[in-house]
């Protein structure tokens, strides 16, 4: 049976999950490596249509769809609607080259490009990011990087149940965002956080001059709604999701509230809890 303690050195520091991924590209002599996660499920022709796209392309890297399902309270809802706005974003940055995302749980790669770029070589401490460094990688060494939008290639994983759950999860995402080599990612984020973090000051300055400081606050939820209900609404009918828009008000001021609170609880933590284990 192979055990991953076996290729492991005691007193090892680094990531488990890349140095895992590491020993099995090293013991395979496939062209094409395909990642995902143990919690994930996928239809039956998930692999087909993978390794088609690929064929007809020959891509160096593909990012694929990753999006939750069995929804059961406004909580998971939520993340549901906001993982198929972010679906949408990692197929518009990736095609017009202007940010670089992906996920683990779907993500394609030639046995090539991660040879030539070292694999996981400089970013090893990180407990994160089997995915998003690798991508910047790839992107730096001028690898041809595509996004796969088709529903059938999707997988699907359960969303946070609790806000405990959702706020680690959330915590442990946007602590990478500093790390990041691509610097349109950063600024894009930074952007985003801004129009949270604007609507919030807003409203606590809003007493002293309800007019000008109300009008502004208002402006910028209309600017971000429109921005939102646009991308959401044609990324849920994309996906057959077409129920989860009756969730959009709720999810709009959670998605303000959750992005302003955890980009400041991200950059006051320096550690958090990943399955089970507590990580810096």
């Amino acid at each position: 049976m192979f055990q991953l303690k076996n290729f492991i050195k005691e007193g090892y520091q680094g990531s488990f999950k890349k140095k895992a991924i590491e020993i099995g590209v090293a013991h395979t002599e496939s062209e094409l490596i395909i990642t995902t996660d143990a919690d994930c499920i996928m239809g039956e022709e998930w692999l087909n249509y993978i390794v088609s796209y690929y064929e007809a392309n020959q891509n160096d890297m593909i990012a694929a769809p990753v999006n939750f399902y069995k929804e059961g309270n406004l909580l998971q809802k939520f993340q549901s609607l906001d993982f198929t706005g972010m679906m949408g974003m990692t197929g518009a940055g990736i095609q017009s080259k202007i940010m670089r995302m992906c996920n683990g749980a779907n993500l394609i790669y030639t046995r090539a490009i991660f040879d030539k770029v070292g694999g996981f070589e400089g970013n090893e401490d990180r407990a994160s990011g089997d995915d998003m460094f690798l991508m910047h990688k790839v992107a730096a060494h001028e690898g041809n990087i595509a996004y796969l939008k088709q529903k059938e290639a999707t997988v699907y994983t359960e969303a946070k149940k609790t806000w405990l759950g959702f706020y680690r999860q959330r915590v442990r995402w946007a602590t990478k965002n500093a790390q990041y080599d691509d610097y349109n990612v950063l600024i894009i984020n930074s952007i985003v956080y801004f129009t949270c973090y604007c609507f919030f000051v807003g409203l606590l300055f809003t007493y002293f001059n309800p007019l000008i400081i109300g009008t502004s606050v208002l402006l910028v939820i209309i600017f971000k709604g429109i921005a939102d209900y646009f991308l959401l609404s044609t990324m849920s009918t994309f996906f057959n999701r077409k129920d989860l828009m009756r969730y959009f008000i709720p999810s709009f001021f959670l998605h303000i509230a959750y992005i302003f609170f955890i980009g400041i609880l991200a950059n006051m933590q320096k550690e958090y809890i990943w399955k089970g284990r507590k990580v810096k």
